[in-house]
């Protein structure tokens, strides 16, 4: 204690003469600070994100297991436990239409912290900080930059010149493969893309079945229980009693009333910017594979855009694969003309 007592005095002593800046932390700038938030918000975005995939999952499984119930033969015990499935799924997808809104805020809240941030670093750069200082914002501000625009690729040409020597023909070789590297990577994209549409679609239409269930249920005629208070009408596959009407179950509307496209249009919506493909693949594939990235762009339906990402991919492995011919061809005329010489 009593050290610690020593030290305390020793760093009050010397305040006065400016002994505390030695201990004193060094005080956060608005760029760390601007920094920090961007940081929680994308921590944020990633947390509802994964979130949403999981219920996404669940949702799946559980539209899957109501199903494979309603091909079962109809039975009290089987009614109850489609019931009891289908209260589980419209909470889960009470819970989906609620966090897709929270995906949005976070997205815009990340939006939002990177204006911040880029803002602080230009503040900070007009003092005219250390060359150091200069280098440091300078990476900063590429790491939270916003994605770039997309740009159109550019092919070169691949006809052989029959009077080119080695050296440049190696050099439109090389050329080649800088844009067998880009193929590649716009396959592996749009590969993605496919995957991730098709997943969507797929839930879309667990979901409609789910709805045309419910309402095959509503049709159904509703047993009716003789009670010392009245006539009660119960339909024990929507799992309550309706005292005369009859209930929602997984009915014409989704959750919140919501529509099945409503539904599961949000998510291909904002997954995927065919339109920025079609300008990147412009003078990639032809007119009609454009024509079709467009229109699936300003489409809902995730079917349709998983189409039309499916024929840009097969057109630009086509491209790929006769680029690479091209390109070997291009290589053996150079390797022909070192033997000649």
């Amino acid at each position: 204690m009593l050290p610690r007592l020593l030290l305390v005095a020793a760093i009050a002593v010397a305040a006065p003469f400016g002994g505390a800046a030695v201990w004193a932390e060094p005080a956060a700038t608005a760029v760390s600070i601007a920094s920090g938030t961007l940081a929680r918000a994308q921590q944020a975005l990633a947390t509802v994100t994964a979130e949403r995939g999981q219920l996404e999952e669940r949702y799946a499984a559980q539209l899957a297991a109501i199903d494979k119930l309603m091909k079962q033969r109809a039975s009290w015990r089987r009614d109850r436990e489609v019931a009891s499935a289908k209260a589980d799924s419209a909470d889960t997808a009470d819970r989906l239409t609620k966090i897709g809104t929270t995906v949005a805020e976070a997205q815009r809240a990340v939006d939002r912290a990177r204006v911040e941030v880029n803002a602080e670093i230009d503040a900070e750069l007009a003092a005219e900080p250390t060359p150091a200082r200069a280098a440091e914002l300078a990476q900063l501000r590429a790491k939270v930059a916003p994605p770039a625009a997309p740009k159109k690729i550019v092919l070169p040409h691949t006809d052989i010149d029959p009077l080119a020597d080695p050296e440049e023909l190696d050099q439109q070789a090389t050329a080649l493969r800088t844009g067998e590297a880009q193929l590649a990577a716009q396959v592996a994209g749009l590969d993605g893309q496919v995957h991730e549409l098709e997943r969507v679609d797929e839930v879309r239409k667990q979901h409609l079945r789910a709805v045309e269930l419910g309402t095959r249920d509503d049709e159904q005629p509703h047993r009716t229980v003789q009670k010392a208070g009245g006539t009660t009408t119960d339909n024990p596959s929507l799992g309550i009693g309706t005292g005369g009407g009859s209930g929602s179950g997984a009915g014409g509307t989704g959750p919140n009333g919501a529509t099945p496209d409503q539904f599961s249009s949000d998510r291909g919506a904002v997954t995927v910017a065919l339109d920025n493909e079609a300008i990147v693949l412009g003078e990639v594939v032809d007119h009609a594979t454009i024509d079709g990235l467009v229109r699936a762009s300003r489409s809902s339906d995730p079917a349709a855009r998983a189409d039309a990402a499916k024929r840009a991919r097969n057109a630009v492995a086509d491209r790929l694969a006769k680029l690479k011919q091209q390109r070997a061809a291009i290589e053996r005329r150079a390797a022909q003309l070192r033997g000649t010489h």
